[in-house]
């Protein structure tokens, strides 16, 4: 394999694109260890170096759907001697997750900065930092709801501002779905049921959040 940086983005770019959207963490991880195995280089190099590929993939657009910089990848951590241990985390670039969810947050939180003051923009930016703390405390084993919990927010929010026009199956089905990931963090603190009750109002005057199962 060569070591340069072009023929290591494209590499990975390949593998990533023929890889499954819910294995890329893995198929990430992975490269990294052959990385450091075929390249002679260290784990704190490795870390940098696709950092950096990461990065300019990214912002060229060149792995959309992939990775993006959000929280972290879950499995090893690389020590600056190139060995690693289990069940810690490998920070690459701007935290490795899915750059999916990045983009649908970053577009959820560019129509709402749009929306004039008042109460309705107040709501909708509890709504948006309650799911942000919602994704970052995800257990382990929901972490692969991370896209459904965005996808919901974005129905909400583009309903609320006109972006997309009411439809409210899909937005109780939104909010159902918000209700339930809140109830998979411990401790969760915010009030996900009103924000989205007074939103949902908004639209329809008798609405009611459903509830989650």
């Amino acid at each position: 394999m060569d070591c340069s940086e072009a023929s290591l983005m494209k590499e990975l770019q390949r593998r990533l694109f023929l890889g499954r959207h819910d294995q890329h963490q893995a198929t990430v991880k992975e490269f990294a260890r052959t990385v450091v195995a075929v390249c002679g280089k260290s784990g704190e190099e490795t870390v940098v170096l696709l950092g950096t590929i990461c990065d300019q993939m990214f912002e060229a657009g060149r792995i959309k759907g992939t990775v993006y910089g959000g929280d972290h990848v879950e499995g090893h951590k690389f020590q600056g001697d190139g060995t690693m241990i289990d069940d810690h985390s490998i920070h690459v670039g701007r935290d490795v997750v899915n750059s999916q969810v990045g983009q649908t947050l970053t577009n959820c939180n560019n129509i709402i900065q749009q929306q004039p003051e008042g109460e309705k923009k107040n709501l909708l930016e509890q709504l948006q930092a309650d799911v942000r703390t919602i994704l970052d405390k995800l257990p382990s084993d929901k972490k692969d709801k991370e896209s459904e919990i965005a996808d919901y927010l974005k129905t909400v929010v583009e309903q609320s501002t006109g972006k997309a026009p009411p439809n409210r199956p899909f937005y109780s089905i939104s909010a159902k779905g918000l209700l339930e990931a809140s109830k998979w963090v411990k401790d969760f603190a915010g009030n996900i049921f009103g924000t989205i009750g007074q939103l949902g109002k908004m639209l329809w005057s008798d609405f009611v959040p459903p509830k989650p199962e």
